[in-house]
């Protein structure tokens, strides 16, 4: 797993994460059932942490120890750094870390390979970004993202790449090279082809020929870039063909995808809630929160929340449900309040999940 989606994760449960680090972690959970299963358990350590009411004194002493013997068994491994300046967010990573006792290593090796057929694909990278990979078309890509981000393209594919000036986003192909820092583009380099051709959409997109890297041209909205195998020539010119990215948008198609049926049959894996609660003076108990969205077609609207009371001693004490009524449209968030109707006098936390959704049809 990726050193920064621990950061992320200690800052979104320390209510410090931006709505853009939120969306982009949320976008990490979706991708796959071992990173749902990862989340679950750092906010079960997480609900454990904020029980006690002062941080462990010795939990830097304890990080230092568990570091040091990381670097003993891996050698060069790379892992999160509790730095001189310790911020609340990098001391709650720490916690986490020690609690599940798991390295944050980030892994070099291994990748993913998708490959379409008569269907298109649509799913998350693991910075987040999201491809549309057409028919015939395959993709190569690490399973974790480390100090670069290299995906390899055979076909055509859609790219919506998440912004990171740190580390630029980076496609090849038989005979180009594309680079990115955020953006989003159509990219068409099916082997055997006389051309190779690029669309931006939006943001802006270096494009070069692999056998002659000086050869390269910088495209903006609206702008194509053209290599032909030929003479190795990359051309740059206005985009004059407003259906070139038709396959991407034919909603029939993207029925079939996995990522449209998942979405569509399991709201509740696409749907994340931050909360906190409050008990005031005449003894009633508000829930104010953001419903998070990580889906990427679908639309959802009614959805039950369940508020479970808790003692000082973790002993469940009761529960309620509560619809929040608002719609959330995919990669958005809304925010809802509630005020809870019962009043338990030994409450300390109460926790809130999410139950169920419906699907906004089309």
């Amino acid at each position: 797993m990726d050193a920064k989606y621990w950061e992320l994760l200690a800052k979104y449960f320390s209510g410090e994460a931006n709505s853009e680090e939120q969306k982009e972690l949320l976008g990490w959970r979706s991708q796959h059932a071992e990173n749902d299963k990862m989340f679950k358990q750092a906010e079960e350590v997480w609900i454990s942490i904020k029980k006690k009411e002062d941080r462990n004194p010795d939990i830097e002493l304890t990080w230092e120890a568990l570091k040091n013997k990381m670097l003993a068994d891996e050698g060069e491994a790379k892992i999160i750094s509790i730095k001189s300046k310790k911020t609340k967010w990098y001391l709650a990573a720490a916690s986490i870390i020690v609690v599940l006792g798991i390295s944050l290593l980030i892994t070099q090796g291994g990748y993913e390979r998708i490959a379409t057929t008569d269907n298109l694909e649509v799913f998350y990278l693991p910075d987040s970004s999201i491809i549309y990979l057409n028919k015939n078309s395959k993709l190569k890509y690490p399973k974790e993202f480390g100090t670069e981000r290299i995906v390899y393209l055979e076909g055509e594919a859609y790219f919506k790449v998440k912004r990171d000036t740190l580390r630029p986003f980076i496609i090849e192909t038989e005979s180009t090279r594309t680079k990115v820092l955020g953006t989003s583009f159509d990219l068409k380099a099916y082997e055997g082809n006389e051309k190779m051709q690029l669309v931006v959409e939006s943001g802006e997109v270096e494009f070069s020929s692999k056998e002659i890297e000086s050869n390269k041209v910088v495209l903006h909205k609206d702008e194509m870039g053209v290599l032909k195998h030929k003479d190795n020539g990359v051309m740059k010119q206005k985009n004059d063909d407003p259906n070139f990215m038709n396959w991407k948008n034919d909603k029939e198609e993207l029925k079939k995808t996995k990522q449209y049926k998942n979405e569509y049959s399991s709201p509740t894996t696409y749907l994340y809630t931050q909360y906190n609660w409050k008990e005031n003076i005449i003894k009633q108990t508000i829930i104010e929160g953001r419903l998070h969205s990580a889906a990427i077609f679908t639309t959802y609207k009614n959805v039950k929340m369940r508020a479970s009371y808790y003692s000082s001693h973790g002993k469940k004490l009761g529960e309620e449900e509560f619809t929040v009524n608002k719609t959330v449209y995919p990669g958005l968030f809304v925010y809802y309040k509630y005020k809870l109707n019962n009043w338990l006098e030994d409450t300390k936390e109460v926790r809130v999940e999410i139950v169920e959704a419906k699907v906004v049809e089309e």
